[in-house]
C-alpha cells in the first residue's frame, strides 16, 4: 500500500447570516484565499496492490488532544495507525473501490436534509441577528447551535425565534457545564424552547450520576460525542443519541452499541476538509438507508464555515441537501488532478 498525501489549511469564513441566500461557496477568483497558515490538514491518496486508488481527508482537532497533522503523518506506520489514519485509510478505500467501477457515491443514493449549524464566533459576528424564515423556506428544518453558559442565557430569544419558524433544535455544549448550571439554563429556557429541543450534545462531562439527574429532572433527550470515550457499556448509558463521526470513529461498533442499547444515531462531520464532510455524509445515506428507524437526519453541511476553494466550489447544495459532486467515487475529480503528493510510505 502507498499513500501519498496533500496538505492544506482551512480558514473559517464569515458567513453573512442576515442573508442566508448566500449557501453555496462563493463564486470569484479563488486564488486570493490562500493562507500561509501552517496546514491543518491533509488529504490523502492511497494506491492498493490491487491497482485501486482511493481519497480521503485526514484532519486532527488539536483542541480535543489530537496532535498536529504533521506529527499525525510522521508517527505513521503500518504497524500501528492512529484511530484518524485508521479510519482514513478505511474511507480512502470505500473511494477507492467505487472510484475503481467509474460510478459516483451519490447517484444511486436519495439525498438527506441535514441541520443548519450555528457556532459561537458565527453568532457573535452577527449579532445574533438569524434570518429563521429564510433557512425555513429553504428546507431547513433542524437548527444545531453551539452554546455555553453565558451564552445558554443571552441567546434565548434567539432560540424561541428559531422555534417560532419551526426548526427543531439540537443544542451542544461541548461539555462546558456543571450540573448546577445544566439545571439553572433548562429552568430558564421556555417551554417552547424546551419542547422543540431534539436532544442536548455533550452537556457536561460524561460522569452517569450527572447524566442521569438531567435526565430525571428534564425530559430532554441527551447525546454524547466527545465524551463517548469515557462510557462503560457495561452499564446503562445515560443518553439516548450517539453522535458518530467517521472521520474519528468506527462506524460498526458505534451501529453496534446503538443496537444493544436502543441509542439513536447522528451522522455529522468533524469540521474538516469537504472531501472528508462528504465521505461522513455518504455513510449517513448508507446508513440510512439500512436502518432507517434507528438513525436521525445527518450534520454535514459544513464546507460553508470555511472559506472556498476548488473543492468547495463543486459541491452542489440545494438547501440542506447536499447533491454530490461530479467525478467517480466520492468526486471532485477534477480539484484532485490539481493536487501535488508528497509519498508517505510505502
Amino acid at each position: 500500500m502507498k499513500i501519498f498525501y496533500s496538505t492544506y489549511t482551512l480558514k473559517r469564513s464569515s458567513i453573512p447570516l442576515k442573508n442566508i441566500d448566500s449557501l453555496k461557496a462563493p463564486s470569484g477568483d479563488l486564488s486570493e484565499i490562500q493562507e500561509l497558515d501552517p496546514p491543518n490538514g491533509a488529504l490523502l491518496k492511497i494506491e492498493w496492490p490491487d491497482k485501486k486508488i482511493g481519497f480521503s481527508d485526514i484532519h486532527p482537532l488539536t483542541d480535543f488532544g489530537d496532535v498536529e497533522i504533521l506529527q499525525e503523518l510522521a508517527a505513521y506506520s503500518n504497524t500501528q495507525n492512529s484511530p484518524l489514519m485508521d479510519q482514513s485509510i478505511w474511507m480512502a478505500r470505500r473511494d477507492a473501490i467505487v472510484r475503481h467501477r467509474k460510478i459516483n457515491l451519490f447517484l444511486e443514493h436519495k439525498p438527506l436534509p441535514n441541520n443548519y449549524l450555528l457556532t459561537a464566533d458565527m453568532l457573535e459576528s452577527n449579532g445574533a441577528r438569524i434570518d429563521f424564515s429564510s433557512l425555513a423556506q429553504k428546507g431547513f428544518t433542524t437548527l444545531k447551535i453551539k452554546l455555553n453558559f453565558n451564552t445558554a442565557l443571552q441567546y434565548q430569544s434567539l432560540l424561541h425565534e428559531a422555534v417560532q419558524h419551526g426548526l427543531a433544535l439540537r443544542i451542544d455544549f461541548n461539555s462546558q457545564l456543571n450540573i448546577q448550571e445544566y439545571i439553572q439554563v433548562l429552568e430558564v429556557w421556555s417551554p417552547p424552547i424546551i419542547k422543540a429541543i431534539e436532544y442536548i450534545e455533550d452537556p457536561m462531562p460524561y460522569i452517569p450520576s450527572d447524566w442521569k439527574i438531567a435526565n430525571e429532572k428534564f425530559a430532554v433527550p441527551l447525546a454524547i460525542d466527545h465524551e463517548y470515550s469515557k462510557v462503560d457499556w457495561s452499564e446503562v448509558p445515560e443518553f439516548s443519541v450517539i453522535i458518530l463521526k467517521p472521520a474519528r470513529q468506527k462506524v460498526d461498533e458505534i451501529m453496534k452499541q446503538a443496537f444493544i442499547h436502543q441509542l439513536k444515531v447522528a451522522v455529522t462531520s468533524s469540521l474538516d476538509h469537504c472531501l472528508g464532510s462528504l465521505h461522513a455524509y455518504h455513510i449517513a445515506l448508507e446508513l440510512s438507508e439500512r436502518f432507517p428507524d434507528r438513525m436521525l437526519s445527518p450534520g454535514c453541511l459544513t464546507h460553508q464555515l470555511f472559506k472556498p476553494d476548488h473543492f468547495s466550489s463543486l459541491i452542489s447544495v440545494d438547501g440542506p441537501l447536499i447533491l454530490g459532486t461530479k467525478g467517480t467515487g466520492i468526486g471532485f475529480d477534477a480539484a484532485i488532478e490539481e493536487l501535488v503528493w508528497t509519498k508517505l510510505t510505502e
